[in-house]
């Protein structure tokens, strides 16, 4: 009779097998399309569900053998470091938005916003890896690596789901083709709150309740699985919306650097406030 974490475990390896080929699908078919921007959405879809199937494994085996000190360290840096691919696609999938609807001057600014959040993840993933690893043998440090590694998470997600609101506002000025992938982002912030909401008790709370590897399995499936298998599901969907949108040639299609359509646009809606018709259907 398997044990309640082995039980969510296995079922945790179960329901990544479909979603490993579907994500890895979802970016090759979506690399070359652009914006670049919004590889990464697809690249963290990726990995995020290889970490899962990779965890729920390591679950599996630590349960028959849990002396194995090298195992258990394994599989909490695997299950800890869960939410670092959830948040990198949202970001992915907001700085897509922004891409779209961004003049060439903003989408510089974008550019370099996402190098220091990039920075900022490198610096907190090491918290937590590091931190992780240390705990484990009862160190006061690895508790506090971990603790400033979701302080930093904490931080970001705010300012994550702040764009996320501030996009919402401006919803009339953005481009067409980027309106799906912000209903997307916005409908994942829920489960984006709930994700680290565990992260910031497991990280914080002295009982072990809250932690993925020896405490409450349940509160690990809702509160931590669950919500990151509902994002995915979500990007996947617009993952392969996006792809199918540039096959068949429909929508808004953009480069590398601003979108020319919408911003065609708005050179029109300008012309027109001053009295200047559409330029192209003069004479």
């Amino acid at each position: 009779m398997p044990s309640n974490h082995e039980s969510v475990g296995i079922a945790q390896t179960i329901f990544y097998v479909p979603a490993i080929p579907i994500t890895l699908y979802i970016l090759v078919k979506n690399w070359p399309v652009g914006p670049r921007i919004s590889r990464l959405s697809w690249l963290t879809l990726a990995i995020l569900s290889l970490m899962r199937f990779t965890g729920g494994i390591l679950v599996v085996v630590r349960e028959s053998q849990p002396n194995n000190v090298a195992l258990a360290i394994a599989t909490v840096v695997i299950l800890n470091v869960g939410l670092v691919p959830l948040i990198m696609s949202t970001l992915g999938m907001v700085g897509f938005v922004n891409g779209l609807s961004a003049s060439t001057e903003k989408h510089a600014l974008i550019q370099k916003t996402m190098m220091v959040f990039r920075l900022l993840f490198i610096t907190a993933l090491t918290l937590l890896i590091a931190g992780g690893a240390i705990s484990l043998d009862g160190h006061s440090t690895g508790d506090h690596l971990v603790q400033a590694a979701y302080i930093i998470f904490v931080v970001m997600v705010g300012i994550i789901i702040g764009n996320i609101l501030h996009l919402q506002f401006r919803k009339s000025k953005l481009a067409p083709g980027s309106i799906m992938y912000l209903r997307g982002a916005t409908f994942v912030i829920p489960f984006l709150i709930l994700r680290i909401v565990y992260g910031v008790l497991s990280a914080f709370l002295t009982p072990y309740t809250w932690s993925p590897l020896i405490g409450s399995p349940v509160a690990f499936a809702l509160m931590a699985l669950l919500p990151e298998y509902l994002t995915i599901a979500t990007y996947a969907y617009l993952g392969l919306h996006r792809f199918r949108e540039h096959a068949a040639g429909a929508g808004v299609e953009v480069g590398d650097d601003v979108d020319q359509t919408h911003t065609q646009e708005q050179v029109i809606d300008v012309n027109r406030g001053k009295g200047v018709e559409n330029p192209d259907c003069e004479g």
